[in-house]
């Protein structure tokens, strides 16, 4: 599987999983959205940036 598939499906899980209680207690859609953006692309750099000299 591509790394970069990989890293988006953990972060479509991951946002889902985060704004499920979000949707049910009638927060804003604002930030219910920015809940999910922030956990998407944040998995997707986490496991994709390559920071020198750590395995």
């Amino acid at each position: 599987m591509d790394k970069l598939l990989f890293s988006a499906i953990i972060g479509l899980v991951a946002g889902v999983i985060d704004i499920i209680p979000m949707i049910m207690q009638k927060l804003p859609r604002y930030s219910t959205v920015s809940a999910f953006f922030h956990y998407f692309f944040v998995s997707i750099i986490i496991l994709n940036v390559d920071i020198p000299h750590i395995p």
